[in-house]
């Protein structure tokens, strides 16, 4: 019992040790890793809302993307509760880095795999490319849900196995917190694929019977695990309705825009994300196409996010897909020689998925799915190349069991034993093709260095000088990398498989050569790396004294140590070209614009900044600098969906391309100030007051920032409300030239126009109210106002249902005025309103993932007293 253990500690800590070692450049966590999408002030946001006891937090830092946000409960919540926000990331990615490959370890050991064939798949899972390349993206909620695939796998194996409803239970709840990593869309497909694995598992469990006779002779155990599947499906929904209530919303809004839009846009917008299908040599030739978008050394030349050479998404991608050539081989040795386990379920996922994930290079598979009702929310069909490499990562555990178990054999003779007659033929066949690979590996490696960068450069005129040199000069680099490796890869299996005792000479020193002459490639070209080319040489001089020795072969344990180190090289040196780490104090460090803001706050609160350009350093202050310093900003950096209402509201008030809106409507949003990268012309000098001197930044591009004269504070008292019918009749009259948002507001929304007073608010005056307080705090806004006359309070927030607004502390009508903002009726005389961001569903579904995280731990702990009780009366027996 205590070495089992002791073992246990063993492979936990490998993994550990793997994870860890990965961000090896920032291991003492000084610096914060570059992650694109995951921004730190989000995190210390989100980290502020926990301190706060909130269950849900209100994000208006882009006006237009205003939106309640769940503050779900899961593994990385407590790591993001207590540990600095730069390091958070980093540290997360760790953890479920770590989750991957242990889980898929424990899910291939349970498959009756050896121990080398269950590291070798779950070294294949953990360091795949195709997730492992997601921290320069910064999609960390994808390694969340990724990371519990092979844990759900393995419960539903176990539920199947045994039949008890409890491991049903435990497949579910795991499955629902793949959910509340946030990745919705893939976690989705995952959903439907498990699906039909549980088909794919109860069909195998007829054997040699008939299906009608097995049906008919087994009911009950129809019923019984038919229902446990029902459970998995309720119990995973029950953990993860925190994020899809919020996608659900999120989705609605993108609904009612879909109804605008043309079938061809609807298209364009679900497939922008498709994988090229001439970049599956990426699966095992990392490079040739670049690695990611705006790369000094390696830009990324493909067609990802293409639409008819459209800026800005020409070409852009932040990821790579390297699953590892000898991974690749081991898959297809399985798809060749292995006719169980459930494998040709897997080939035709892979295949399946891999042929959705072209999405409109490919359109009859993806629209398949795309007609599908719902299925025009979800976007970017790559995203199924996830599921792909799930795939191949389960068959090559499955080939390299079967190759290690080859290696055993001494001679041809004793292979024959331990092969079937088919699966030796097989094997036969298998290896010539090896063998021609190889050939054609070399006369590709040829072409490509006679007239590869040529071609490259041709093809990468319209990039620029530099990226189309730097891509001429990768594709052929790349392409006698992948060709060498090929060599080498293909050379030791075939190698291994003859099992002869005897080899010429220059069979044995081949791939010694060609892995010398490929590392110092790959080092003089990507690194210039003294310890690359020093492992790659060692690795070659061992090789070549093994199999000079005496003997028959190289020891079998030497053999598989060597292939998983293989893998684990492969996959964790094109990894490591998208981990870049970054000072935080350099990115956020404040400037002169961030000051002057700060020193014009009023009432605690800055007034909303308009961005008339997001070039260069602007799109920096966008992203990072000003929400950091609580500057709050009309539009976000980018928008993948505009709501119809609000396209309409903005489109509308469009007037120009220098101030491009109408002063009414900056008016109404509460913007004050306009950010630009060049000066503005002097006719608007009645409008725009300059604040200082342009600003220089290090790049040499400049800085203007103006504030407005017509700017108005973050709320209005109005005593004149103009009731509408429609949208259209409300952006009439509010880009009419008689409108004054100062002194009257409209309402078109049915609800709203039902809970004002039934006198009419109709008054020509000028309302002279006074207010005493204004506060704006985490998820609540406050004000103590004085108002002559019965008027309405207009906040200049976004509306959304899940506000409620209280007058005197008794709940009052929550308006929605000016189609996008809010309001309350007010009586005449003093009064404290107070806006609250009060999510029910969202603040109830924390408490349900709470209960169900409670259970699933006093679930966890009482299954493990069992299983040590269980097995103390074992040695006692």
């Amino acid at each position: 019992m205590k070495n089992k253990m002791l073992r246990e500690v063993i492979y936990l800590a490998v993994f550990l040790a793997l994870a860890m070692l990965f961000f090896f450049k920032n291991i003492g966590f000084d610096r914060m890793l570059s992650m694109g999408d995951t921004i730190l002030w989000a995190n210390q946001k989100v980290q502020t809302a926990m301190h706060d006891g909130l269950k849900a937090r209100w994000d208006d830092d882009y006006f237009i993307l205003s939106r309640g946000n769940p503050v779900t409960v899961r593994p990385s919540s407590l790591i993001q509760y207590f540990v600095p926000a730069y390091i958070f990331p980093q540290i997360n990615l760790i953890l479920h880095l770590f989750f991957m490959g242990y889980f898929a370890f424990l899910l291939f050991r349970y498959l009756k795999l050896s121990i080398a064939a269950a590291f070798f798949g779950a070294l294949a899972f953990m360091f795949t490319n195709d997730t492992l390349t997601l921290v320069m993206s910064g999609h960390m909620s994808k390694f969340e849900t990724f990371s519990y695939f092979p844990l759900i796998l393995l419960f539903l194996h176990i539920a199947m196995d045994k039949e008890k409803i409890r491991y049903f239970i435990f497949a579910g709840a795991f499955l629902g917190i793949s959910f509340l990593g946030g990745e919705v869309q893939v976690a989705a497909y995952f959903a439907v694929l498990l699906g039909c694995y549980f088909l794919y598992l109860f069909y195998r469990k007829k054997g040699d019977d008939k299906l009608h006779v097995f049906l008919k002779n087994n009911v009950f155990r129809l019923f019984k695990l038919s229902f446990g599947f029902i459970i998995l499906a309720v119990v995973a929904v029950f953990f993860s309705l925190q994020s899809l209530t919020f996608f659900a919303e999120a989705a609605s809004q993108g609904e009612k825009n879909v109804v605008t839009e043309s079938r061809e846009q609807k298209w364009d917008w679900a497939t922008q994300w498709s994988f090229p299908p001439e970049e599956i040599v990426d699966f095992v030739a990392p490079g040739i196409f670049g690695y990611y978008s705006g790369s000094p050394t390696h830009p990324y030349i493909g067609r990802m996010a293409s639409l008819d050479g459209k800026a800005p998404w020409r070409n852009f991608k932040y990821g790579g897909e390297n699953i590892g050539l000898i991974v690749a081989i081991m898959a297809l040795l399985a798809l060749a020689l292995v006719r169980k386990r459930g494998l040709f379920f897997w080939g035709i996922t892979a295949l399946i998925v891999l042929l959705i994930s072209f999405g409109r290079y490919l359109p009859p598979f993806f629209g398949a799915v795309f007609s599908i009702p719902g299925m025009q929310s979800f976007r970017n069909p790559n995203k199924f190349v996830h599921l792909f490499t799930l795939a191949v990562s389960i068959l090559s555990a499955f080939g390299a069991d079967y190759f290690f178990r080859f290696l055993k054999a001494k001679d041809a003779d004793e292979l024959v034993s331990v092969l079937s007659p088919r699966e030796h033929s097989a094997l036969t066949v298998f290896n010539r093709c090896l063998y021609a690979l190889v050939a054609v590996a070399f006369v590709t490696a040829a072409a490509l260095l006679a007239g590869g960068s040529g071609m490259v450069s041709a093809l990468t005129a319209s990039f620029g000088d530099a990226a189309a040199q730097a891509a001429s000069k990768n594709a052929a680099t790349y392409g006698v990398r992948f060709f060498f490796m090929a060599g080498i890869a293909v050379s030791l299996v075939a190698f291994m498989f003859t099992m002869r005792s005897k080899l010429q000479l220059w069979e044995k020193l081949t791939p010694a050569v060609l892995l010398a002459v490929m590392t110092i490639v790959m080092a003089m070209r990507d690194s210039g790396s003294p310890l690359l080319i020093a492992v790659g040489l060692i690795a070659s001089v061992l090789y070549a004294v093994m199999m000079l020795l005496p003997g028959k072969q190289i020891p079998v344990t030497a053999i598989k140590g060597a292939f998983l180190f293989l893998v684990v090289f492969d996959l964790w040196y094109t990894g490591q070209f998208f981990v870049e780490t970054q000072d935080q104090d350099e990115i956020y460090r404040s400037n002169p614009v961030v000051r002057m803001l700060r020193e014009r706050k009023q009432n605690g609160v800055i007034d909303r900044v308009k961005f008339l350009s997001q070039n260069g350093v602007l799109n920096f202050f966008v992203t990072h600098l000003f929400p950091a310093n609580d500057i709050p900003v009309m539009e976000p950096p980018a928008m993948s969906r505009w709501r119809s209402e609000l396209l309409t509201y903005l489109n509308r008030f469009r007037i120009n391309d220098v101030i491009q809106y109408h002063p009414k409507m900056y008016q109404l949003l509460n913007v004050r100030y306009l950010v630009n990268d060049f000066p503005l012309a002097s006719q608007l000098s009645n409008y725009l007051i300059p604040m200082g001197q342009p600003l220089a930044f290090g790049n040499g591009q400049s800085v203007y920032l103006y504030e407005m004269t017509f700017a108005r504070p973050r709320y209005e008292i109005v005593n004149t409300v103009i009731t509408v019918t429609n949208l259209d009749e409300a952006m009439n009259t509010m880009t009419a030239p008689t409108f004054d948002p100062l002194r009257a507001a409209v309402v078109y929304d049915a609800a709203s126009r039902a809970a004002l007073p039934k006198k009419a608010l109709a008054s020509q005056q000028l309302l002279q109210y006074g207010v005493k307080s204004f506060a704006v705090k985490p998820n609540r806004v406050d004000a103590s106002v004085f108002v002559p006359e019965d008027a309405v309070f207009v906040l200049k927030d976004m509306h959304h249902p899940d506000w409620n607004v209280f007058v005197d502390g008794k709940k009052s009508a929550l308006l929605k005025v000016n189609v996008l903002t809010m309001g309350v009726y007010v009586p005449a005389g003093d009064h404290a309103i107070s806006f609250r961001y009060e999510p029910f569903k969202l603040r109830l579904f924390f408490w349900f993932t709470f209960a169900g995280w409670m259970a699933l731990i006093a679930a966890g702990i009482a299954a493990a007293i069992v299983f040590f009780k269980r097995n103390k009366l074992q040695e006692q027996i």
